[in-house]
């Protein structure tokens, strides 16, 4: 067995936490992102970069297993650098975040190699799956067990579906 390659990532151990670098030009975005992020037993914000030069080297720096990347940054665009690092580090997954909801900004990231995209109008939550789904973590089934069953239980005066 030989030396695994920079941004290889391995077997995900029991407990063991996503590494996430966050890559926003807004400082109050990034550390509203930061603060929903750290709420999560499974995620862990190893890094913040404001433009990507400083994302590209910190990714060199602190191989994270997940990058959340800005598409409008000053210098180079996140596609450009998303383009970058999954060239040089192609385990490393990055996921697309930006207000635009045209299809095409979601298809330029994809295209540059991104694993995900999102919006920033969308619900907090979806930006936790997808970094959970990028690397592999199962996520629960957000059914209910047959305990908490509508069907099964009463229903009380404050039940939306009526008598």
């Amino acid at each position: 067995a030989g030396a695994k390659a920079p941004g290889s990532s391995p077997v995900r151990l029991a407990g063991q936490k996503v590494r996430v670098l966050l890559v926003y030009d807004h400082k109050m975005v990034r550390d509203g992102l930061s603060l929903l992020l750290q709420e999560e037993a499974d995620l862990e914000v190893v890094g913040m970069a404001a433009d990507g030069e400083s994302a590209m080297t910190l990714v060199r720096q602190l191989l994270p297993e997940v990058v959340v990347m800005d598409v409008n940054l000053p210098g180079m665009s996140g596609i450009e650098v998303t383009r970058s690092i999954v060239k040089v580090f192609p385990r490393i997954k990055v996921i697309g975040l930006s207000m635009f909801e045209e299809p095409e900004v979601a298809d330029a990231m994809r295209q540059a190699g991104a694993s995900a995209y999102t919006t920033k109008s969308g619900p907090p939550g979806a930006l936790v799956l997808a970094i959970r789904s990028c690397v592999g973590v199962e996520v629960a089934d957000p059914a209910p067990p047959a305990s908490e069953d509508p069907a099964r239980r009463g229903r009380g005066a404050g039940d939306a579906d009526g008598p």
